[in-house]
């Protein structure tokens, strides 16, 4: 058996092997006699050569209840030579191991190159197989936002983790950028420095005022005028509170401020607008009479601040501004930190429009009554309201904006104030 060429009958050596072992085992051989009995049935051959193991060429040979080998089998590659074709073992299948080893130095390949056995392309990381209905053969497909892969030929995308999040396609999550109007903003910065100018001027018009206070002109109104400054000064307090990262006392601290402050102003100005219209009505002296009755000038300005300030309570009592945490549309992977003005934005409409009513009233009183003195009540009320109007469609569509937009409005009514 030895002078057997392998190549050529390889199977019919491994049979005969396995045939002479099972009968040696039959017959009870030694090394130098067989005793057994040598009339057996074919069936006692067949249930003894299941259960046989040898080895040859350093492999052991069994067999399994279904007469298969138990270590496997050879891969043969039929080769060419001199128009004979050659068998060749080039791998083996086993069978416990459930794999193939393949001996690619036995193998002629083309070009020297291992071809690619695959009917699909390796997924890279930041996607998934997605398994077509041919076996073995799948497509790639990009992870969704908020799912990343870091391995090739990942069979699900993974979810990113609390507080980080991914882009679609991504092979690694990130932390969640955070959005409010930080102190070293451009925006933020420009605000700063409206604010002071405008503190300062309020507080330049002040001094002026106490300076020339026994001028007839300023003694009537030196007062009012001091309470109109210092609602101004409060309004631009709460644009300051605007920056910075937003909490709940901050959010309702803004919307007060700014409320009672402006409020506060408005009321001033339209006692001083009442007074003119007073004037005005000069020739109907009934009319003025029953006027100047109730031009209490401390009386209406505490009433109407008084009122703003009931609205807030109600507000902040039962629909509470609050921080909301809503992903940005506009910056990936951002999320915006904003105030909100309640569950229904009923209060804070309510305390706007409540603004705009006392504005227009001014405007109507000073218009109507107009004259030197009350044109620049006409204007900075204008200013007021026709700021809100640009500003309130912005406010309402662009949710991101909204504490610029706030803060631009604020701004705006607070200098048309001071410069009218």
């Amino acid at each position: 058996l030895n002078a057997v060429d392998l190549t050529a009958t390889y199977n019919q050596r491994v049979a005969v092997y396995a045939i002479a072992h099972a009968i040696k085992e039959i017959l009870e051989c030694n090394s130098s006699v067989c005793p057994g009995d040598t009339n057996f049935p074919l069936e006692k051959l067949v249930a003894i050569l299941q259960e046989t193991n040898f080895t040859l060429d350093n492999q052991t040979y069994s067999f399994n209840n279904d007469g298969d080998f138990d270590s496997g089998y050879d891969l043969i590659m039929w080769k060419n030579a001199n128009y004979v074709r050659i068998p060749d073992v080039v791998g083996k299948y086993l069978i416990i191991k459930n794999d193939v080893e393949v001996y690619e130095h036995n193998i002629p390949w083309s070009n020297n190159t291992v071809p690619l056995s695959r009917c699909s392309e390796t997924c890279p990381p930041g996607t998934e197989k997605s398994v077509s209905n041919i076996s073995c053969c799948y497509t790639c497909t990009n992870c969704i936002e908020g799912y990343f892969s870091n391995t090739t030929d990942q069979d699900m995308c993974q979810k990113c983790p609390n507080g980080s999040s991914s882009l679609p396609g991504s092979s690694e999550c990130q932390e969640w950028k955070v959005w409010y109007l930080k102190w070293s903003d451009p925006y933020s910065i420009v605000v700063m420095i409206g604010t002071v100018i405008g503190i300062l001027l309020l507080i330049f018009s002040f001094v002026f005022f106490i300076l020339h206070r026994d001028n007839p002109i300023i003694k009537d109104t030196l007062i009012y005028s001091c309470i109109m400054n210092f609602g101004l000064i409060v309004s631009f307090g709460g644009v300051i509170i605007f920056l910075g990262r937003p909490s709940i006392d901050h959010c309702m601290a803004q919307q007060a401020m700014y409320g009672l402050g402006f409020t506060l102003c408005v009321s001033c100005i339209l006692t001083k607008a009442f007074r003119t219209f007073i004037a005005y009505v000069a020739y109907v002296p009934l009319t003025q009479h029953k006027l100047q009755k109730i031009y209490k000038p401390f009386a209406i300005i505490g009433l109407l601040t008084a009122i703003q300030g009931l609205i807030c309570i109600f507000w902040f009592a039962f629909d509470q501004p609050g921080v909301e945490k809503t992903e940005s549309q506009t910056q990936k992977l951002t999320m915006n930190h904003l105030c909100t003005q309640g569950a229904s934005m009923v209060s804070f409409g309510v305390m706007h429009v409540y603004i705009a009513v006392l504005a227009v009233v001014c405007f109507l009183l000073a218009f109507k009554g107009r004259d030197h003195e009350t044109e620049p009540i006409v204007f900075s009320m204008l200013i007021h309201l026709f700021a809100w109007l640009c500003f309130i469609p912005v406010f309402i569509t662009q949710h991101e904006l909204r504490p610029i937009v706030q803060i631009s409005a604020i701004m705006v009514s607070n200098y048309g104030v001071i410069f009218c």
